[in-house]
């Protein structure tokens, strides 16, 4: 289609909210200086039949060009221009997360990969970690049976020098 393709499409759907509905003739939309002027021409038909097509535009009983329902939304909400600027907005967006989907289940990927090869490693630490626990537990045991020992070496030497002092 042309360059202002979407230009037309909002100037006619303005022109047809705003006028009591466009009889069906031939219709060809001239640019003057940036200004769009309706002419007979059997061209323009194909903005018509394209605003039909997205349900912009319904041809009713009187063989006028009415706006739709959905024409409404669209001009209300700022025109056909602000409505395509938007559509290829979200398109982007969409476009935006897919991608960051794929990244995401790249990582996925990746990370799944990594804790197969790795699954046993956790029991694996778990069990030495426990089998330390149990050497600390025992060695401190013997450890604290043997400061036992020594304290009551100690005490009895010292004990027993204080009571033959006092005979």
């Amino acid at each position: 289609m042309n360059d202002n393709f979407d230009e037309i499409i909002d100037f006619l759907l303005t022109t047809v909210r705003e006028s009591n509905g466009i009889e069906k003739i031939n219709l060809l939309l001239k640019a003057e200086n940036s200004v769009f002027k309706i002419e007979r021409n059997k061209l323009s038909l194909k903005y018509y039949n394209f605003m039909i097509e997205k349900d912009l535009i319904s041809l009713d009983v009187d063989n006028k060009f009415r706006i739709t329902k959905n024409g409404l939304d669209i001009f209300n909400n700022g025109g056909w221009l602000k409505y395509i600027k938007d559509e290829k907005n979200k398109l982007n967006l969409l476009a935006e997360k897919e991608t960051i989907d794929f990244e995401k289940s790249k990582i996925d990927l990746e990370l799944n990969k990594w804790l197969l090869k790795t699954k046993w490693l956790p029991h694996i630490i778990t069990i030495i970690s426990l089998l330390f626990a149990v050497y600390v537990y025992f060695y401190s045991k013997h450890d604290s049976k043997k400061l036992e020992e020594r304290i009551e070496k100690l005490e009895s030497k010292i004990l027993i020098p204080k009571n033959e002092s006092k005979k």
